[in-house]
């Protein structure tokens, strides 16, 4: 089956039926279908096989999602990204109803060998206004230039679960919601993300830090973010190209973006985040090659949020940097359980060096 037999067959398809690769294709670009919204999903089934790079045509991506694709599940396969992104969701119109399940998008960039002469890749996923998008098993890694995955202005909920992410220039996944794109409006973000089960290893290697593992940027007022069981390490293994180490930064940082410049209007919608819950998380960060210079943050980094609870888990940063840190634009911090925090807690601009000396001056924070 071909790319084009593939397109044509998503197009004609009925809904609830199956599309089944018998080879490998070349890359995908899926339009709107006549569907009604809220059909059982068409289900493209890779069946093992893979979707190349070539041939490019200018700045390519693998599985482009035109405006207002919906009501699709791909499942079981290899995406080669190409040079923009392995999947890419068109803005304005977006995509709607999306399961991702087991599939591996790789830009094939190892952190351990030297500089690769492998295509640059930009994004192994970037998306605009998506909702009710759920990824199950995906892996994603080797990718020099920027991020894993980048959802712009969401249009309802997320849901990740049991993916793994490594060797990328910047994050694992980054949710902005900026008030405009490029000088052109955006709407307003909404909806719920719950990452789970999940595993991060060694993102955000470009020069200087590729900000934070988890950024979550503003503009999601009524919405909460739920990081369970995740476990991630930055900086923490030996065999790390020596070129790429003393770039460990933080695994999460929770905020509120302001314009890149005057005038630009792109700054995050306002009102912050309304909730962020962090249960069992095992964060490590720069235990092997601490951060340098500017890649040297907060392994967790709370701000512009309403509520921040945090059961048990483990955060450890090398003595003397900053293994949690909540402003004071965080409203609320409550946490539970036991929790293993090693490093300095920065709380409300005060600094404490142990977590027991930071329990102890604020009991008001224990659930």
């Amino acid at each position: 089956m071909t790319a084009t037999q593939v397109q044509n067959n998503w197009n004609t398809a009925t809904p609830g039926k199956l599309i089944t690769l018998d080879g490998d294709t070349g890359r995908w670009t899926l339009k709107k279908a006549g569907r009604p919204k809220g059909s059982p999903q068409v289900v493209i089934d890779l069946a093992g096989h893979t979707l190349t790079r070539d041939p490019e045509v200018g700045s390519s991506d693998t599985i482009i999602f035109k405006s207002g694709v919906r009501d699709l599940k791909i499942t079981n396969g290899r995406l080669l990204a190409c040079s923009r992104a392995g999947l890419k969701t068109e803005d304005p119109g977006g995509a709607r109803d999306i399961w991702l399940d087991r599939l591996e998008v790789t830009g094939l960039w190892d952190a351990t060998a030297p500089v690769s002469t492998l295509p640059r890749v930009k994004w192994l996923a970037h998306h605009y206004r998506t909702g009710s998008w759920i990824e199950t098993w995906m892996s994603y890694w080797g990718c020099s230039d920027e991020h894993a995955r980048y959802f712009h202005n969401i249009q309802g909920n997320h849901y990740f679960s049991g993916s793994m992410v490594k060797w990328c220039g910047r994050t694992a996944l980054q949710v902005v919601n900026r008030m405009a794109e490029n000088g052109t409006p955006e709407p307003e973000g909404y909806g719920d993300v719950t990452v789970e089960d999940e595993t991060v290893e060694d993102v955000c290697l470009e020069q200087g830090g590729g900000g934070s593992a988890y950024t979550f940027r503003g503009g999601m007022k009524d919405s909460t973010v739920t990081l369970r069981r995740l476990t991630g390490r930055l900086g923490c293994d030996p065999d790390l190209h020596p070129s790429l180490r003393g770039r460990a930064t933080g695994m999460v940082v929770v905020d509120s973006g302001p314009e890149s410049s005057p005038g630009s209007g792109d700054a995050a919608w306002p009102g912050g985040t309304k909730a962020v819950y962090m249960p069992d998380c095992d964060f490590e960060v720069g235990t092997v090659y601490p951060g340098t210079g500017s890649a040297k943050r907060a392994n967790v980094k709370i701000e512009s949020c309403g509520l921040f609870s945090m059961t048990d888990g483990r955060i450890v940063v090398p003595a003397g940097e900053v293994a949690l840190e909540i402003k004071q634009s965080c409203k609320e911090f409550f946490w539970s359980g036991s929790p293993e925090v090693i490093g300095d807690i920065s709380y409300h601009g005060t600094t404490y060096a142990t977590w027991d000396g930071f329990t102890a001056a604020h009991p008001e924070c224990r659930a």
